[in-house]
């Protein structure tokens, strides 16, 4: 019997040569396929090296563990003469989440002493104001509170500026800082600190006159213009000489009013715990107010609030920040000055809890 009827409906099968044809082209063509695959991979991991080393080169001094920050400020301190160091700079690592910022090499490391002269208002006047002109003690160029108006405090503010300039004349190895931020609307974003400086340009104070060889004396008077009350005026003025000087001062002179001095003395420099031997201060009040009449309204509206709040974050002294600060400003200093960074965010619930940690000033 026949058994073709049985398979009439089968595929016909592929005689011999046309199977060794189909299989070799199928050979042919995945060994093609591996062999693209590998040279794409190949390809790949060669460019993926490449930039990875040209990211490190280019990155090395930029990107530093926190721990090593201490052997790099002091590399940086032995090569600041170095004509061909490298102006990169890193400043902050912070639990693990860099921060890259690029800074030039520390010009002046061996200013040792900050002289600080707190702003209180902003002076309006300036050589390039031809319509308010150069009158300094004239109300009319500066934006005054109304209690600060007709008492002689514009006087005040002039001779701390003339006490700060006089001071860093003084002493070569000190850093003069006019502290204080952008803190009224009228003034537009022109900071107490800068308006400051342009008043002690006014008063042909002599800034550009020459130290010694190489220096200028415009280059030991810089500005602060981040603070918003008497204890950020110190504790933003401690970074901003860290980051001028890259170290911490090692005395501290403030000059302000005469009836400020408890608060500076007994409690900001006490919440930061600053040695009460290197921190001296310089009170010049004005002529024309009672000394009864500043001693109570020093009392009432500071002395006593930083008393029950020493570190200025809550309650009264947090609102009277943020009615000072009408341009939403914010500071760096965690940033340039991350080992103090704690410190800036520290705000005890009890509210006059010291600071708990060590500070560089204490070692």
């Amino acid at each position: 019997m026949s058994l073709l009827p049985l398979f009439n409906n089968t595929q016909p099968t592929l005689s011999s040569p046309n199977r060794f044809f189909l299989n070799k082209n199928l050979k042919s063509n995945i060994l093609f396929g591996f062999f693209t695959i590998l040279i794409i991979c190949s390809i790949t991991i060669n460019l993926y090296h490449f930039i990875n080393c040209y990211l490190e080169d280019d990155l090395e001094y930029l990107i530093i563990d926190n721990n090593n920050n201490n052997n790099s400020n002091n590399n940086n301190n032995n090569n600041n003469n170095n004509n061909n160091s490298n102006n990169k700079e890193i400043l902050y690592n912070n639990n693990n989440n860099s921060t890259q910022i690029f800074l030039p090499d520390v010009s002046y490391p061996k200013l040792k002493d900050l002289i600080i002269v707190t702003g209180h208002a902003i002076y309006l006047g300036g050589s390039n104001n031809h319509e308010i002109g150069n009158d300094e003690e004239n109300e009319e160029n500066w934006i005054l509170e109304d209690y600060q108006k007709g008492n002689g405090q514009v006087k005040a503010f002039i001779n701390h500026v003339k006490k700060g300039i006089e001071l860093v004349k003084e002493n070569d190895e000190s850093l003069l800082i006019f502290s204080g931020g952008q803190t009224r609307p009228s003034a537009g974003p022109r900071s107490e600190a800068q308006s400051y400086y342009i008043l002690a340009q006014s008063l042909n104070l002599n800034l550009s006159s020459t130290i010694n060889s190489t220096t200028s004396l415009n280059t030991r008077i810089i500005t602060e213009e981040y603070a918003r009350d008497s204890y950020e005026n110190l504790l933003f003025s401690i970074c901003r000489f860290n980051e001028y000087t890259n170290s911490y001062p090692r005395n501290i002179t403030v000059i302000g009013f005469q009836f400020k001095k408890k608060r500076f003395s007994e409690l900001h420099r006490f919440a930061l715990k600053f040695p009460l031997d290197r921190f001296n201060y310089i009170g010049i009040d004005p002529d024309n107010t009672s000394p009864l009449g500043r001693f109570v309204g020093e009392s009432v509206n500071s002395l006593g609030p930083f008393k029950q709040d020493l570190y200025g974050c809550h309650g009264k002294l947090l609102d009277k920040k943020l009615t000072r600060n009408p341009y939403r400003r914010s500071h760096p200093y965690q940033i340039s000055c991350p080992e103090l960074s704690p410190l800036l965010n520290y705000c005890p619930e009890d509210r006059i809890q010291l600071y708990p940690d060590t500070l560089p000033w204490e070692y």
